[in-house]
This record gives structure tokens, C-alpha cells and sequence, in this order.
């Protein structure tokens, strides 16, 4: 199979990361910054976790209410209490069809990726997913 179909052809190289006594206040902000809805949370390069904005948000909250009721906008609350610890990924080796079938399996927004030595140089979001399916698709349309 030609390299273009591998994941690292297709992901973020070089995501966001933070440590895992990072404030959710501050993983919120990132997040509302870079207009992203996943960090990995990282300690010297290697996966510990990775937070949504989803993980972020409280069970429940009040109709109508400010962000601070919809999300834990604390200072002194860590990521690592929210974020997802045993976390699946992928190696930026892998074909992205593998990639593909994880995030169908496990309905997955964004997967870490990482290297033969398991440190983290990427992330895939689904909307990589339908960026390789959509060129896939251009692909097999031309030749038809």
C-alpha cells in the first residue's frame, strides 16, 4: 500500500499537550483558543491520557446558565482526574483503514498516535478520517 494511506500522512503532526497537573481551567481555554477539542495530556513524550472538551463539561447543569456552570472552570481541579487514562492509539505506521475502524468501534472524536517507541507525534481526528475516505473515494471514482 502507497504511503499516502498510512495515519501519519494524514494526522496532526506536533498536537497540543499538556501535563497532567494542568488546570482544566487552562485545558479549557487552550482549547477555546485554538479551537480544539482534544489535548493529549503527556509526561516526557509519553501518553498518560488524553481530555475532550466533553470530559470538561459537568454531568449536569442549570438551563441558560454562564460556562462556569456548564464546565468545571476551576483553577485548582487537575486534568488528570477527567481525562481518559487507558487510552487506545495508533502508530503513525498503521493504515489509516485501522485508524478508521477504531474510531466506528469505539466512536472515537480524535486518537493519539505515536511512534514505534510509543511517543506521542500526532493525533487523528475523525475529520481526518473523512479527509483520507473523501480522497480515497476521488480516488476510486476517477479510475471507474
Amino acid at each position: 500500500m502507497k504511503k499516502q494511506w498510512t495515519i501519519e500522512h494524514w494526522m496532526t503532526k506536533d498536537p497540543l499537550m499538556i501535563s497532567v497537573d494542568c488546570s482544566v481551567k487552562k485545558a479549557f481555554t487552550i482549547m477555546e483558543e485554538k479551537k480544539i477539542r482534544h489535548l493529549l495530556v503527556v509526561e516526557n513524550q509519553k501518553l498518560m491520557g488524553i481530555v475532550s472538551d466533553r470530559d470538561l463539561r459537568r454531568p449536569t447543569a442549570p438551563e441558560g446558565g454562564e460556562l462556569d456552570y456548564f464546565y468545571r472552570l476551576d483553577d485548582t481541579y487537575e486534568v488528570q482526574y477527567v481525562m481518559t487514562k487507558q487510552v487506545k492509539f495508533v502508530y503513525n505506521t498503521d493504515y489509516i483503514g485501522k485508524a478508521a475502524q477504531i474510531f466506528k468501534e469505539e466512536r472515537f472524536g480524535a486518537i493519539p498516535v505515536v511512534d514505534k517507541d510509543e511517543n506521542v507525534v500526532g493525533i487523528l481526528s475523525i475529520y481526518d478520517i473523512l479527509d483520507a475516505f473523501s480522497e480515497a473515494f476521488s480516488v476510486f471514482t476517477a479510475l471507474a
